[in-house]
This record gives C-alpha cells, structure tokens and sequence, in this order.
C-alpha cells in the first residue's frame, strides 16, 4: 500500500526563511520560505559595525558652504551671498571694501567646515551601494547552496539561481532596513561566507548557519516581519500574512497549524513543528499512532515487518519494492508508486515535475506530480487532481483557498488578505 501521508519534496522550505529558511524566512516558500527559507529562506537603520559606510546621515546633498568663496575673496564683497545655508547680510553692504576684506573673519568658518568635505554627500549612495552588494552577495550565496544540496527541492521551487537570487535579494534588502533588525552590511558578509560549506543536512532541516541568525531589538508582541527583528529570534507570521508578533521560538511537536513557519531547525509538517530525521533516528510511516517523524533527504524509514514506526537510515533504492512513502527518499522527490496491475509490487521511483497547467495533486487516476519552478500547485472545485499555476508578481491579483484555483504569488511577496493582490512585504509599514 502506499501512503497518503505529505509527500516532502521540500519545495516549501524559505528564508529561507531560509525563507525563508534562509535567515530570510518568516518564510517560503513558501522562504519560508527553503531552507532558505525562508529560505531559508527568510531592522532599523544599519549599525556603526558593518563596512565604515556612515548610515546615520541622511543628507541628501552636497553642502554648499563646501563651496563658499569668501576664503579667497580679495574684496570686501562677502560671497556668502551665493552661499544657500546663509544670506549674509554685508553681501549686500554698501561698504564695499569693509575691512573685514582682510579680517580674519573674511576666511569664512564655513571653508574650514568639515563638511567642506562632507562625506554625507556621498553617503546615501555609498550605504545604498554597500547594501545592494551585501544583499545580492547573499542571496546568491543561498540560492547556490540550495541547489547544490538539493536540486529536486530548489528545481521545485525557482526557474534558476538567478531568478531565485533575485527575488532572495528584495527581501533582504527589506531585512536591512526593518525597525530593530538585527541585520547588518557586516553580518550579511559573514552569513555569505559561511553558505558554500554549511551542512546539506542541517539546510534540509530548515536550518541555517549561526551566523545568519543575528537576533534584533523588537519585543514579544511588537510587530515584525523577518525573525531578525525579534529578540526572540522568532517572527510568527500567519498564514501568507506580510507581518506578524515577535514571539518564543515553537519547540519540536508545538501546533503550527496557524502559524506555518516553525523557525529555524523545525518544519511545518501535518500541523506539527518537526525535525526532520538523519540516520538511526527514529521514525514512523503513514503518521503512525498520529506521530509525525519524517526522514530528511538522503534517508528513508526503515521498518520490519508490518511495523510503523523504524530507524531513518538508507532509503529504499529506486524501482525497489515499497509499501509507504517514507521508506523512499521524499527529501529527494521519491515516492512509493503502485504497480500497473493490482498484483503488481509497489516501487519507489522519482517524483515528475509539470510545468503550468500540468497535475500535480494525487487521485485514483492521477499519479502525484511536483510543480516546475515559477509555478503552485491548486485545487479547483469540481476538477480531478490539482493543477500546476503560474505565480503572480507583485500588484497582481491572487487567491490561496485550497480549491480557488489559485494563483499564489512569487516570493517573496504574498496574497494580501485584504485586497487579494500580491504585495512585497514591508517591514516598516508592519509597525
């Protein structure tokens, strides 16, 4: 027999967090998001420790005192008449040769400003410039490591690394700028630095480097939209709702069945906060005894006999017999399909991937599919098996009852509740 149970092909995980499990998630993927989440896929204004970049200033222009001529002016014609921070008055002094011509005062305090070289008129665009980089230094850094780790789940999830590194990339950008944010330019080059080696496993739990977890300043109960705001840690955001409430990280076997992301280390699997097993943990089938222990890729629930409940260890190979789900390699898009006949042995073969408009959703004539990057798998009343749907872009309109057909949005905006429409999160409008 074959179980019912949820096929984990991973393609859900975002910064993720990552979504994300990335340290994005709060989600996706969705970031929460892969482990990216969020992706893994998944605050304030950037702190003095990252690349030198003076962030506080928000002058918006070269200050013009940088260019008053009076220290040089031989007359007595104070040129700070040009000068827009002052309209000195002896500009317009008949005294034209007014002694202050050669008085020391002629060399205007305003030549010996420092903001005679003002670096602030070249802040906002070298803090831009540095924060753009640190994003898309990172996301890149994710969206490679998702993908060497675990092709099936990021093929699942993203057209490609670009495409997939683009779209990590806004909602980091957004993560620098969130009030209380633990994120910095500097902590973003020491969580990129630490991707390309992270553990494949750990990544597969939802996971993602210590230092990608930096935690921020807000509160339990204040507003947030990425887990680095929280103190905790932890931003439990409902649903594919844009914000959420700082709030204690859920422990294994705690109830997600309002909020979906789990955080960091657990996933959201029947309604339980989960940790995927690695080898010789332990594990059932089929959610034996209302138990939820799934295997992580590269593992499979080994049990004996007509038990439920096993070891994780090594999967059941492919077009070897099977009698649940489990026993293959989910984590990797295997599942145990029937035979042809009724007398025929079940076997565990490769997920397919559809592209839109293809099945995706198992029925009694329906094999189950995976939907192709780019694309969501719905229901439709009334329609045998679940179709593969293209996803919105932002402004677009969306629908995420389980039988409306869709569509869902691509990450990381989400379907607004509101307004059905797809909107990029916002963290300083959650306040």
């Amino acid at each position: 027999m074959r179980s019912k149970n949820l096929l984990l092909g991973l393609a859900a995980l975002s910064t993720l967090a990552l979504a994300c499990a990335l340290p994005a998630c709060g989600g996706d993927d969705g970031t929460g998001d892969l482990p990216v989440e969020d992706s893994a896929i998944e605050g304030g204004a950037e702190t003095s420790t990252d690349t030198g970049v003076d962030t506080g200033s928000t002058d918006s222009g070269t200050d013009t005192t940088a260019t008053d001529s009076t220290a040089t002016d031989s007359t007595a014609t104070d040129s700070t008449a040009t000068d827009s921070t002052a309209t000195d008055s002896t500009a317009a002094d008949s005294t034209a040769t007014d002694s202050t011509a050669t008085d020391s005062s002629a060399t205007d305090s305003a030549t010996t400003d420092s903001t005679a070289t003002d670096s602030t008129a070249t802040d906002g665009g070298d803090a831009g410039a540095a924060k753009d980089k640190a994003a898309g230094d990172l996301a890149a850094a994710i969206c490679n490591r998702w993908k060497a780790c675990n092709d099936f789940a990021f093929t699942t999830r993203w057209v490609d690394v670009a495409a997939c590194t683009a779209r990590h990339k806004i909602e980091l950008l957004d993560r620098l700028d969130a009030p209380g944010t633990g994120d910095t330019v500097t902590s973003f080059g020491t969580c990129t630095t630490a991707y390309p080696t992270f553990s494949c496993t750990e990544l597969a739990t939802n996971d993602v480097p210590t230092a990608c977890k930096p935690a921020g300043t807000v509160a339990s109960a204040g507003a947030c939209s990425w887990h680095s705001q929280c103190a905790s840690g932890y931003c439990a955001r409902e649903g594919d709702e844009p914000c959420g409430v700082c709030a204690a990280k859920p422990v294994a076997a705690a109830s997600c069945a309002t909020f979906e992301d789990c955080g960091y280390g657990l996933l959201c699997v029947l309604d339980k906060c989960v940790k995927l097993g690695r080898d010789g943990d332990a594990c059932d089938v089929d959610g034996a005894a209302g138990a939820v222990k799934p295997c992580g890729p590269g593992f499979g629930c080994v049990v004996t006999g007509t038990a439920t409940t096993g070891l994780c260890n090594t999967p059941i190979a492919t077009g070897a017999e099977c009698d649940y789900n489990e026993q293959c390699d989910q984590g990797n898009g295997f599942y145990c399909k029937a035979g042809a006949l009724a007398t025929d042995p079940s076997t565990c073969q490769k997920l397919a991937i559809h592209t839109a408009g293809g099945t995706c959703d198992e029925t009694a004539t329906i094999e189950p599919a995976e939907c192709t990057g780019g694309t969501s798998c719905y229901l439709t009343t009334g329609v045998a098996g679940g179709k593969c749907v293209a996803n919105g872009a932002e402004g677009a309109t969306c629908n995420l009852t389980e039988t409306s057909g869709g569509p869902g949005c691509t990450y990381p905006a989400v379907c607004d509740s509101t307004t059905s429409k797809c909107l990029l999160p916002q963290a300083k409008l959650c306040l």
